[in-house]
């Protein structure tokens, strides 16, 4: 195995923290319907989500800046239904540190799938996606956040690696 394969990609510098404002979060629920398609019901009435479409360079710009800027906390996944890869939940910061009232709900979750890629990197996009993702999910501040809010902190890779 690579010896590289655990090593998390660098960490983004995130900024002093504050909340966001009505636009942003409406921002935030635009992907989620632009970029997430409801399923058929299953056997039990539940409605799923899949992961649809491909962000635009300035939407995933404006959702790396409102992560930074207002320091809301991310964690890792993995793929959805068995697909490879890994997801990347973003969620709300939903009072300012220090004063906890909620857990943060999920505003977004953003696939591998979503990220736009070009034709000559294909075969190496997993790895790139990990580093990018991880980029937020293992920094020493999100991780303060996951603490914070009760959050799971991410895992060894090959937990989401199936």
């Amino acid at each position: 195995m690579d010896e590289d394969y655990e090593k998390p990609g660098h960490p983004f510098k995130y900024g002093a923290g504050r909340q966001m404002t009505a636009e942003e979060d409406a921002f935030l629920a635009g992907l989620m319907r632009t970029y997430w398609r409801d399923m058929a019901p299953d056997g039990f009435g539940r409605i799923s989500k899949c992961p649809t479409g491909v962000l635009t360079h300035a939407e995933l710009a404006n959702l790396q800046h409102l992560i930074l800027e207002c320091r809301l906390p991310t964690s890792i996944g993995s793929g959805m239904f068995g697909l490879p890869g890994y997801s990347l939940a973003v969620y709300d910061s939903p009072e300012p540190q220090g004063v906890m009232v909620a857990k943060p709900e999920v505003k977004f979750v953003l696939m591998n799938t979503h990220l736009h890629w070009d034709e000559k990197e294909r075969g190496t996009t997993h790895q790139k996606t990990w580093i990018f993702f991880t980029g937020f999910t293992h920094s020493p501040e999100n991780l303060v956040l996951l603490d914070y809010y009760g959050i799971k902190r991410p895992e060894p890779r090959g937990r989401y690696d199936y």
